[in-house]
């Protein structure tokens, strides 16, 4: 079954998440199964049920790239390794970034 835009929407609501909140989303799209419209979707009802004064966190974590080899933190670009949705709302217009070089979060 695909998940929708408005089912996952209620289903945040459901779970008591309002406008205003703040919510640390540290999450496996996978698990989710289908969503439609992919993980777009997913943060855009997130975004919605929280509105305009709630704060969505994701951590952004980069403790693979930093160990590696000659390897530099660049809040900017380095990639998130945990996970899709993460990286998703790394990238995002508007999006902020904390600085730890392994624990970060967006």
């Amino acid at each position: 079954m695909e998940r929708s835009y408005h089912q996952i929407k209620e289903d945040l609501k459901a779970m008591g998440l309002k406008t205003g909140d703040a919510v640390l989303v540290h999450s496996s799209f996978k698990s989710m199964g289908t969503v439609e419209g992919g993980i777009q979707t997913l943060v855009e009802a997130l975004l919605s049920v929280i509105g305009d004064t709630g704060t969505l966190i994701v951590p952004t974590l980069t403790f693979v790239e930093v160990s590696a080899e000659n390897r530099v933190f660049d809040y900017l670009r380095s990639a998130s390794c945990v996970g899709a949705v993460s990286e998703f709302v790394r990238q995002m217009d508007g999006a902020r970034r904390s600085i730890n070089p392994t624990h970060s979060c967006a």
